[in-house]
């Protein structure tokens, strides 16, 4: 999904997973640099309804290059998931 709120440099719009990969990131640097979140100065970020495991490295890499634009140390953002997809086959009641 897309939203409005930001553009690109062509004027498209941008979306919206990159926004809260970036603006959530900016907000934990804070944390990071003061007081972590983790005991190994980590910033943990919950993805929830991820479908399969395409969209789960994608994100994995949009976070990967938001640590380097925002000069953080490599493999400092992590991400808990919840595949919706696998959770699915393996319950159809879902």
């Amino acid at each position: 999904m897309t939203t409005p709120a930001l553009l690109d440099c062509d004027g498209q719009e941008v979306p919206e997973g990159i926004i809260d990969a970036v603006t959530n990131s900016l907000a934990a640097i804070h944390d990071l640099e003061h007081r972590p979140n983790s005991r190994l100065g980590s910033a943990y970020f919950v993805k929830p309804k991820m479908h399969g495991f395409d969209e789960v490295a994608l994100t994995n890499q949009l976070l990967g290059r938001v640590e380097a634009m925002l000069a953080i140390s490599a493999n400092i953002l992590k991400m808990s998931i919840m595949d919706e997809a696998r959770r699915t086959r393996l319950n159809p009641k879902v």
